[in-house]
């Protein structure tokens, strides 16, 4: 059955009880319950458009009455599990329109999940997967160019180039609905969310770095978000405390400034 984008279809106010029915039905710690948010994940949120199709009435039903805070319950290779990439991108178009206004009342398990899947999703697409047809990126992956004084390269040889990436055929509705994953209203709250919780910040971390290598064409767009959040400039200070000063790299930069002030 071909699924319409009329928010008038008569069977659409009937459909979406029965979709949040189980949640309803069900313990929160029953298998019957998981089964029915996988089932959710996998048959639901992977319907291109979802809140461009419900109405109104339907779309706040299904919205208020998932159990998003029951996500940290599910493995997230479970949640994730489609092979289609346009049916990954749907799926994380659509977790972004219905979770972002949730994050302050999310359970920790449930921002971990929701930051992991994102980012499991985001690995999955090739660089500028998400960009429109019309658009190419400059900058296509987080390369680090060999040494060119390397003996093992043979000089002047021209390597093929390679084939470039496959695009993904998403609509204008899904595209415009993605942009929230770079933007300041999104990113903004998930580092103010994550603060004070080192697993957490660690998906927050794996999820930009996820971001960026999907989308090339935003990476400028996601460091602006970061800088500029409210808590932007705490984050930079933690990174360097908490992981660039403490590691090799760090301990190696306090040794090279300790030996120059000692040769004044």
């Amino acid at each position: 059955m071909k699924l319409q984008d009329d928010k008038s279809a008569p069977a659409l106010p009937l459909l979406c009880p029965l979709t949040t029915a189980p949640f309803s039905t069900f313990p929160s710690d029953s298998s019957q319950y998981s089964a029915s948010l996988f089932a959710v994940f996998q048959h639901i949120l992977t319907i291109p458009r979802l809140p461009n199709r419900l109405p109104l009435t339907s779309l706040t039903q299904v919205a208020n009455q998932l159990p998003w805070a029951s996500l940290g319950t599910v493995p997230v290779s479970l949640l994730i599990q489609v092979t289609d990439l346009e049916s990954k991108a749907h799926l994380l178009a659509n977790m972004v329109a219905f979770i972002p206004p949730r994050l302050e009342v999310l359970p920790p398990a449930a921002l971990s999940t929701y930051l992991e899947a994102s980012a499991s999703i985001l690995d999955s697409i090739p660089p500028d997967g998400l960009e429109p047809p019309s658009k190419t990126s400059a900058v296509t992956a987080w390369n680090i160019k060999e040494d060119s004084d390397d003996s093992d390269v043979e000089p002047n040889v021209q390597k093929p180039a390679a084939p470039p990436p496959p695009r993904l055929k998403l609509d204008k509705p899904t595209l415009k609905r993605l942009q929230t994953l770079v933007s300041l209203k999104h990113i903004g709250p998930l580092m103010a969310r994550t603060a004070n919780n080192t697993a957490l910040r660690v998906q927050l971390f794996r999820f930009f770095l996820s971001l960026s290598s999907a989308w090339p064409a935003q990476r400028d767009q996601v460091l602006s978000a970061i800088v500029f959040s409210p808590s932007g400039p705490a984050l930079i200070k933690e990174i360097w405390r908490t992981w660039v000063r403490r590691a090799t790299l760090g301990k190696s930069s306090r040794t090279g400034i300790e030996l120059l002030r000692g040769m004044k």
